[in-house]
């Protein structure tokens, strides 16, 4: 009976300092004014990380951490090249859009020029045919003369 006694005892200290400490936690909220609470949760934050880079530290992450950023580098640098070789692809592209369609407008040009020609010969060889025939009629005319 006794030794239960010790126990309770026990739990109720524990439960005590608990109790206590919780209180000296609320009393400490308290006392931050509104405007430190965000910088006590910063500090806090800061000393969580110093406390996470102090464990990689320990742990001899920190290489890899390294290769990681390393890796990361390299990825952004390849981002960036590609980047660059699409822009230049792109502005390729465009100059050869415009090559096309200027090369279009040029063969519409050429086959206006060449249907105008092929008028121009018809005409001509009409013509041609027309002053031959004059001139073999007038020639048939004199040799019937």
């Amino acid at each position: 009976m006794n030794h239960n006694e010790n126990e309770n005892d026990n739990t109720d200290s524990e439960t005590e300092m608990g109790d206590e400490h919780q209180n000296r936690r609320n009393a400490q909220n308290q006392e931050i004014a509104p405007e430190q609470i965000g910088e006590r949760q910063i500090a806090d934050i800061e000393a969580e990380q110093r406390q996470h880079m102090d464990q990689i530290v320990r742990n001899n992450e920190f290489p890899t951490l390294m290769n990681i950023a390393l890796r990361l580098f390299n990825a952004q640098q390849i981002q960036m090249s590609n980047e660059r070789r699409l822009h230049d692809a792109r502005r390729e592209q465009q100059t050869l859009q415009q090559n096309l369609r200027d090369d279009e407008r040029f063969s519409a040009q050429l086959r206006n020029a060449l249907a105008t020609l092929d008028q121009q010969i018809r005409l001509i060889s009409e013509a041609v045919a027309r002053v031959l025939q004059e001139n073999g009629d007038e020639q048939g005319q004199n040799n019937n003369n």
